[in-house]
């Protein structure tokens, strides 16, 4: 059972857009750990459950692989023709981007034309938005997308690729779906069953 002491809204800038969003400390009896993130900052705290008025359909349930850092199972990352395979990865609010080994998303900045940086940061020219394919997670038989557009992170006549190479220690897991992957689904994680939920929003 986790417990606060209290509950905090946090107001923070990332990547250029604003991202915002609220949890939920449990106080017993099966409470969750709710974010809710999105680009225009609407915000809320949320009590004992789910806001099913902020979803639809289903809630899909990964049991964690590892009752640490929100760490599940992958089945296969896909962009293009790119193929990560069975791999592994966490669900982190605390990370902006989403990041991977540094050979995957050097490959995956290739295939559409992005180029590193002095800061390691990929970029490419703004006029090449239209033509990020989708990003792909299959998690537990179900597949996540990210659509390519919002791979993109434009600022000013820059374009910043969404995806950021971080090589983790031996052991440690490969992938973070940051908040460019949890803006796109209602996410739950669920302490007291070591699980993480996503659901399709209704934003």
């Amino acid at each position: 059972m986790m417990r606060m002491e209290s509950l905090r809204l946090v107001d923070t800038v990332r990547s250029f857009h604003i991202v915002c969003f609220a949890f939920l400390c449990d106080g017993g009896g099966g409470d969750y750990l709710i974010f809710f993130l999105t680009l225009t900052c609407f915000q809320y705290i949320l009590f004992s459950t789910a806001d099913e008025s902020k979803f639809t359909g289903e809630i899909s349930w990964i049991n964690l692989s590892e009752a640490n850092y929100w760490r599940i199972d992958i089945d296969d990352i896909t962009i293009g023709s790119i193929s990560s395979r069975e791999t592994n990865g966490i669900v982190d609010s605390g990370t902006s981007l989403i990041t991977g080994p540094s050979t995957a998303i050097a490959h995956i900045a290739h295939s559409v034309g992005a180029k590193r940086g002095f800061t390691g940061q990929y970029t490419f020219h703004c006029s090449r938005v239209g033509d990020v394919p989708d990003l792909e997670f299959k998690i537990d038989g179900k597949v996540w997308t990210v659509p390519g557009e919002d791979l993109v992170i434009q600022a000013g006549d820059t374009c910043l690729f969404a995806l950021m190479a971080m090589d983790m220690p031996h052991g440690a897991p490969k992938w973070i779906l940051g908040d460019v992957f949890m803006r796109q689904y209602y996410t739950i994680f669920d302490y007291e069953k070591e699980r993480v939920g996503f659901a399709e929003p209704n934003y």
